[in-house]
Order: structure tokens, then sequence, then C-alpha cells
């Protein structure tokens, strides 16, 4: 129920209409905007549907998250949710990118993260979302929580969320996707 009035709430705002949600916001009817934030899972939702109006044979190659809130969602006003699907009879790559308040999608050559070769690998749908990932990797490191962190979920065998912090150079964390289980760091 909290995450249908979190995307009805998502819909208003951002159609710039005033929002009173009982039992969501203050007294005065305003919407907290941490109860903004969109984790991975919730963006793929609205990701697919634009992926399938697009192909409907289209196929999740990765997943980035840019300026990731330590809790792991993708707040207001800071970072985005990158979606790169393929589809057989398409050229390239459909590309959506979610937001905490809107969504895009364009059509560009396909592409693979730096440092990975994805090819023909499409993700499966048994992966954690990125709450679940980041708390891992936060309880596994002695640092304090950083402000903001990049995370790529990959199709490699097995699948991988890797968390990157931009503050700390070099600092990269590998999670596997179907369990939550820390694979290194």
């Amino acid at each position: 129920m909290k995450r249908v009035m979190k995307a009805v709430a998502l819909v208003l705002v951002g159609a710039g209409l005033g929002v009173g949600v009982g039992g969501c916001g203050s007294a005065a009817g305003s919407i907290p905007t941490g109860d903004l934030g969109v984790t991975a899972r919730d963006a793929y939702v609205e990701a697919r549907s634009i992926a399938r109006s697009w192909a409907a044979g289209a196929r999740l190659r990765y997943v980035e998250g840019e300026e990731v809130s330590p809790t792991g969602m993708v707040l207001p006003g800071t970072g985005q949710w990158l979606f790169h699907y393929t589809a057989s009879g398409q050229s390239g790559e459909l590309l959506v990118r979610v937001t905490a308040l809107e969504t895009g999608s364009e059509e560009r050559a396909a592409t693979s993260p730096p440092g990975y070769v994805v090819g023909d690998n499409a993700l499966g749908a048994s992966w954690i979302d990125s709450p679940e990932a980041m708390g891992v990797v936060l309880a596994a490191r002695a640092d304090e929580v950083p402000a903001s962190a990049s995370l790529l979920l990959v199709p490699t065998r097995p699948e991988q969320w890797v968390v990157r912090f931009p503050a700390s150079a070099g600092e990269r964390w590998r999670v596997h996707a179907e369990t939550g289980e820390v694979l290194g760091s």
C-alpha cells in the first residue's frame, strides 16, 4: 500500500499538483522528500514498461545507478537509474532513464559498462533490490557512511551488484545479485 501511495504521489508531484496523502505527509499535507526516493526495482517496473513498448522482446542487459543515496534510492533532484535494453530486430539499444520524478528514453548504439563485456548476456529477474545491496556493503565496510554511491548491476556469472563510492577512489564492492552475499571488495 505504501508503494502504491508513493507512486501516486510521484505522479501528482511530477504533474505539479499539491499532494496530501493520508498517513504520508505532515499536518500541512506535504510529503517528505525522503519518501519520494526510487529503488532500482521500483525504477525497473517503469523502465520495463517503456522497453516493452519499444520492442515486445526487449531484454535488460545491465543497470546503472548514479548518485544513489546510502539507503539505496535515487532521491528527487539527484541521481538516476539507467536501464540498457536490446531486442532482436533493433540495431542498437534503448536507454531508459528513471529519476525520482520523471522517466525518459533514447535509442543509441549498444554499449557495455567500463571494464565489462556484456555482449548478448541479459539479466535475470531474481536480483535483489538496491537497498539490500547497499545495506550489505555498508554493514561490511569500516568507514563512515558516504553521501552517495554508483551502482552497477551486471550479468556476470553470478550476476553482481558493483558498488563504488566516488569519494573513496578505487573502493569497489561486489555483491551477489541473487543472494546478497558480499563477494569481495
